[in-house]
């Protein structure tokens, strides 16, 4: 098929679905784009998508209509969905989500993609740091994967996966203030990406994974819990987990760690909800709580 044909065709097919959708849906029930819900692409559309959506924006005088129509529901970005199809951002291999392809796709039609590249680049020799165990890639995937299971959610996700992106960026054990590095690295990376005050707010989701005190806002609250997600993991996961904790701290004689890791999981305990978000703690909570008490346990030697 020439490309102006298969063009003409992608769009043909693509408006139609979107057509179809707003008008199978109230008025009260669409966003400020017309659509409710993530993109529709159509199924049959996005194996040719995934492949050729980079070039046909470059190539084809009509892509800003088909760029619109595949992003709609997320403002100025290309959803993941739209971007890679259902299998969305993972590595086949390893299951991994923190891959040079999401992050490019997060930042849709931005030009400056070699730019991009070096900040991924950067982020990804930070989180494969030797003395890291648990805050590594593995630990950001599982963060973007609870994030895109409670995107509906959030006011801007992109934001919110932003800050994932960056929140543990910087990890020193031995530090008390990684998330305020990590925070200024964002600054200091994203700096005419994204607006001020879009890089206020991701700066501040970064800080709420300090677990300090109640979050602000309900992004800053997702953002939390996606970071705090393992707690609620099966017992099993969760056992590799304080592990992996352990083993960042290997430095630390046993008997200090153990206070500390006690006094640090009582505190969480002693919330009067771990999660601060309602789909956290359907999914998470009582699991949780049964993880950290046998935790603590543990770690005073009592069980």
């Amino acid at each position: 098929m020439a490309w102006s044909a298969f063009c003409s065709s992608l769009i043909s097919t693509a408006e139609c679905c979107v057509s179809k959708r707003m008008k199978s849906k109230p008025e009260s029930a669409r966003n400020s784009t017309g659509l409710e819900g993530p993109p529709v692409v159509p199924m049959a559309v996005l194996p040719a998508l995934s492949m050729s959506l980079t070039a046909f924006m470059v190539r084809s005088p009509r892509a800003p209509r088909v760029y619109i129509i595949c992003h709609a529901a997320w403002g100025n970005r290309i959803s993941n969905r739209a971007v890679m199809g259902s299998a969305d951002m993972r590595d086949k291999n390893t299951g991994n989500r923190a891959t040079l392809v999401r992050w490019l796709g997060l930042w849709g039609g931005n030009t400056r993609r070699e730019a991009l590249k070096a900040v991924f680049h950067d982020l990804e020799k930070r989180y494969h740091e030797p003395h890291r165990h648990y805050h590594t890639l593995r630990h950001l995937s599982r963060c973007l994967e609870e994030l895109d299971g409670a995107r509906s959610q959030a006011d801007s996700p992109f934001e919110i996966e932003l800050a994932l992106w960056f929140h543990d960026a910087v990890y020193d054990p031995r530090r008390s203030d990684n998330e305020e590095a990590s925070a200024g690295l964002a600054e200091e990376s994203l700096n005419g990406f994204i607006d001020g005050e879009s890089l206020s707010r991701v700066t501040a989701l970064i800080l709420a994974t300090r677990h300090a005190g109640p979050p602000d806002t309900s992004d800053e609250r997702l953002a939390a819990d996606a970071d705090l997600a393992i707690l609620g993991s099966p017992p099993d996961e969760y056992r590799e987990y304080e592990e992996a904790i352990r083993q960042e701290y290997s430095w630390a004689p046993e008997d200090g760690y153990r206070a500390g890791r006690a006094r640090l999981l009582s505190r969480l305990l002693a919330r009067p909800q771990i999660y601060y978000t309602g789909h956290f703690r359907q999914r998470y909570e009582e699991r949780a709580r049964a993880n950290l008490s046998r935790s603590i346990s543990l770690l005073r030697g009592q069980g």
